[in-house]
């Protein structure tokens, strides 16, 4: 199936049933370190996606498919200069529904041309009004995706063991807020000169890095077509749109204001 260009750079799309669509077009803007509580499962329609991770580089060319696991942390770079791919955000509890147990998916590219004209027709459908074929299409595509059996038994959910999952829930509850280093080092109950060292060395990222991220995802959760974004930045303790915005565009690749006009427009993806 050969995919026509799209008109807009960026569609989102979210449904009540434990999945998030995004298309993007023409994205060049580099992604740093970070994870997701889902499933991340793109196709790389044009280009190159090189994913960095703790102990290897992983390379998905063009046509092919990528998964990332729920937390697993991650940065991903594009080649040439700029790429085109649709992803699928899918809840862990919509890919259990599809398996006896919760796969860890490795993470090598995917080439296979019945997933990807799947694919590619799941995201054609999520622009229609006929949800029946939607929810159908996406139940295929992902008993597809499961009976490869492409994944393997390593769960990166608890990058926190305790003391850290106690500085995890401190950040979790006080994302709206100032976070103070030193208040999350005295909860781990170690001295603030070696906090920093030991949270990269268990989460991959800084703490300030972390909370950043933390922040934008939450933030990006909460926008909708009739969102204040200038309101949203002050929630989630930016200091203007502007700070927000250089932070909202490293982590999900476009601004506030772009993402939010991909949730009013809904472009036909094919002509």
């Amino acid at each position: 199936m050969q995919l026509k260009k799209i008109e807009s750079s960026f569609i989102q799309k979210r449904t009540a049933e434990g999945l998030e669509i995004l298309s993007i077009k023409g994205q060049s803007h580099s992604f740093p370190l970070h994870f997701r509580n889902t499933f991340c499962i793109s196709l790389i329609v044009s280009g190159t996606r090189l994913i960095k991770m703790k102990n290897r580089e992983i390379l998905i060319p063009s046509n092919h498919i990528s998964i990332i696991n729920p937390y697993e942390v991650h940065s991903s770079f594009f080649y040439p200069s700029a790429i085109d791919f649709h992803t699928l955000y899918v809840d862990t509890k919509r890919i259990a529904h599809h398996s006896k147990l919760q796969p860890f998916f490795h993470n090598d590219p995917i080439y296979d041309s019945h997933l990807n004209n799947v694919f590619l027709a799941i995201i054609k459908t999520a622009q229609s009004k006929n949800n029946i074929a939607f929810h159908k299409i996406t139940n295929h595509f992902l008993d597809i995706l499961v009976s490869l059996k492409k994944y393997h038994s390593t769960d990166s959910s608890n990058i926190f063991t305790s003391p850290w999952k106690n500085v995890q829930h401190y950040i979790n509850q006080n994302l709206k807020n100032h976070i103070n280093i030193t208040d999350l080092a005295a909860i781990a109950g170690i001295n603030k000169y070696n906090f920093a060292k030991q949270f990269k060395g268990k989460s991959g990222m800084s703490p300030m890095h972390y909370i950043i991220m933390r922040k934008i995802f939450e933030a990006k959760r909460k926008i909708s077509a009739s969102t204040h974004l200038s309101e949203l930045a002050y929630d989630y303790n930016f200091t203007d749109i502007a700070h927000f915005s250089k932070h909202f565009k490293r982590f999900i690749g476009i601004s506030p204001r772009k993402y939010q006009r991909g949730i009013l427009q809904t472009p036909r993806l094919y002509k």
